[in-house]
């Protein structure tokens, strides 16, 4: 799976939350496909992110850089530590 194309197809269909707080909700909810997580992510949110994903049977991807490289892959002006795809 590449990743970074799938973020842009998710951004350009709406599909797509960006940030902790809203993508733990949308877990909890059952509305994501999967999450993507960045490299330097802080490992008490990679925890609560991956034992929620498990939860909802979720998929977690690790995104292969910074939480800056995250933001801008995903055409945002800031950095992003967790992204989710919706169903």
């Amino acid at each position: 799976m590449d990743i970074t194309k799938t973020i842009k197809n998710a951004i350009d269909s709406g599909k797509i939350t960006i940030g902790t707080d809203t993508t733990l909700k949308y877990l909890k909810l059952d509305k994501l496909d999967s999450a993507i997580i960045a490299a330097n992510c802080p490992k008490n949110i990679r925890r609560d992110i991956e034992n929620t994903a498990k939860l909802s049977k979720s998929k977690i991807h690790t995104f292969n850089g910074t939480s800056i490289e995250l933001g801008s892959c995903a055409r945002k002006p800031f950095s992003i530590v967790v992204l989710g795809l919706k169903k």
